[in-house]
């Protein structure tokens, strides 16, 4: 886990992600303005199963989990609909780890749909997600 959390979110890397035109990256608050999620949205990736012409890539979505169920996760996936619709995309997609069924559940409960299979490594540990995707229009 080390191992991943320098490689992906060094301030390097980040600055890098930040500065990108295909990229967008929101950050929810609660009232005194502490982070309690945020989400990255990247226009013109797909993965296996993703068929759409312009598809755009919930490619990270965290919410605090004192935070989960308080409609956090939905206000950014909403703002990631709404963004995604706006660079004309006709669907949106992810990937989620296959043990995590409350997250799948959420997904399912905002349109969104199994269709594919990808890996995703933590340092040595292989971790298959399924790839859901949601139509746009």
């Amino acid at each position: 886990m080390a191992a991943y959390l320098a490689s992906a979110f060094s301030v390097d890397i980040q600055t890098t992600e930040l500065a990108d035109p295909d990229r967008v990256t929101w950050i929810a608050e609660d009232a005194g303005k502490a982070a309690v999620g945020y989400v990255m949205l990247r226009r013109g990736t797909r993965s296996d199963g993703v068929t759409s012409a312009r598809p755009a890539e919930v490619q990270r979505v965290y919410v605090d989990p004192a935070w989960q169920g308080q409609r956090v996760g939905h206000s950014l996936i909403e703002a990631c609909v709404d963004q995604a619709t706006a660079w004309h995309c006709d669907a949106l997609w992810l990937g989620v780890w296959i043990e995590n069924a409350r997250a799948i559940a959420f997904y399912k409960r905002l349109g969104f749909r199994e269709v594919g299979s990808q890996t995703f490594c933590i340092g040595t540990d292989v971790q298959h997600d399924l790839v859901m995707s949601r139509t746009l229009s």
